[in-house]
């Protein structure tokens, strides 16, 4: 099995990926053990965090969740700063640009995901980010012209 535990210590949102664990308490005991500050109650675990907000159809494509197997993971979906929020504007806005189930997919891991995220901080709101994201599309389509 698989987990990712996001720690809210030093308010940073980071999310650690521990595999091969039989259940979800192991998993945190290998991340106590790593952490400087052992405060369990700062510790929460989700299951498949990394999908975020995508939806099932997309999370459920083969060459996605095969590039998920890897460490690192780059484009947007290996981004430090994607929230669920995030995830959503960008996948309605990827399908509103005409791309099916495994170009949303393919996206998620390309280059040009990852630079979406470039610049982009933790304090951008859903309507900055939205207006990120059509910038981004836009450019991308007069590219393709």
């Amino acid at each position: 099995m698989k987990y990712v535990i996001k720690s809210g210590i030093y308010n940073d949102d980071k999310r650690f990926v521990v595999e091969n664990t039989k259940t979800p308490e192991t998993a945190i005991k290998i991340i106590q053990a790593l952490l400087i500050d052992k405060r369990t109650d700062v510790i929460t675990i989700r299951k498949d965090l990394a999908y975020g907000g995508f939806s099932e159809v997309v999370c459920k494509v083969q060459a996605l969740q095969e590039y998920m197997r890897q460490y690192p993971v780059f484009g947007y979906i290996g981004a430090y700063n994607r929230t669920e929020e995030r995830d959503k504007i960008l996948e309605t806005k990827l399908r509103e640009a005409g791309k099916n189930t495994e170009q949303v997919a393919a996206w998620l891991i390309s280059t040009e995901g990852r630079h979406l995220t470039d610049g982009l901080m933790d304090s951008t709101t859903a309507e900055e980010f939205e207006e990120i994201v059509d910038a981004f599309m836009e450019r991308e389509k007069k590219e393709a012209e």
